[in-house]
């Protein structure tokens, strides 16, 4: 009986939260052979504005995190609602398709970022911390850009939408 109750609790969190709209996210990094590892993401957030400091909550089970902890830069960039098929490749935990990872990202100078993106940060891990399921890193912006003619993509109610308002 308590564990039913614990399972319940669970889902009707999670189930919470989604009510709670957020941009979708894809969390990237480099390896040595320059093929990009990357993630969906909905767990981010500006967390300072001097020094620009962003927060990535990602879960302890994610592939990505032992690219993450290898690599010297991060890039994040934030989804346009044209941009489903992005995010659901990215979506699937552990994909090892580094060509066609490649071909969704722009690379410039040492910047790299998602094409047609809304926005993009490029920066470094500064600390880590893992708290319960997760790992949150926080990451210091080096660089930044916005591109403001396009909606976003937004994860409402366990799925992919166009904005609400």
């Amino acid at each position: 009986m308590r564990n039913q109750k614990k399972m319940k609790n669970e889902k009707l969190y999670r189930e919470s939260w989604s009510l709670f709209p957020t941009g979708v996210s894809v969390i990237a990094a480099l390896d040595n052979k320059k093929n990009v590892h990357g993630m969906t993401a909905n767990s981010i957030s500006s967390i300072s504005l001097n020094p620009n400091i962003l927060m990535v909550s990602i879960g302890m089970e994610r592939s990505i995190k032992d690219h993450l902890s290898k690599s010297t830069s991060i890039s994040i960039s934030v989804l346009a609602s044209d941009q489903i098929q992005i995010a659901n490749h990215f979506a699937i935990s552990n994909s090892t398709n580094f060509s066609k990872n490649n071909n969704y990202f722009q690379f410039s100078n040492e910047y790299f970022f998602i094409g047609k993106c809304l926005s993009f940060y490029f920066g470094k891990i500064i600390e880590t911390h893992k708290i319960g399921d997760h790992e949150v890193y926080f990451i210091e912006v080096k660089y930044f850009d916005l591109f403001k003619n396009k909606e976003p993509l937004v994860w409402y109610r366990g799925k992919f939408s166009k904005p609400i308002c």
